[in-house]
């Protein structure tokens, strides 16, 4: 059975994934049906879990 958190560890690898694999947060959101600030807080939220950054922004 998952657990909310797991459910929610699931979501910020997805959003991970799909940033990397379709190049950009914007659409990465397109991607998976949500806002761009919604992946940008579930990437956040990964690297601060993990407590390194994932992604070279800018």
């Amino acid at each position: 059975m998952v657990d909310a958190a797991g459910i929610v560890a699931t979501r910020r690898l997805e959003a991970f994934l799909a940033v990397v694999e379709h190049g950009g947060f914007s659409r990465a959101a397109e991607r998976l049906g949500v806002s761009q600030p919604t992946v940008s807080q579930l990437v956040g939220s990964l690297e601060r879990a993990i407590g390194a950054p994932l992604l070279v922004r800018g």
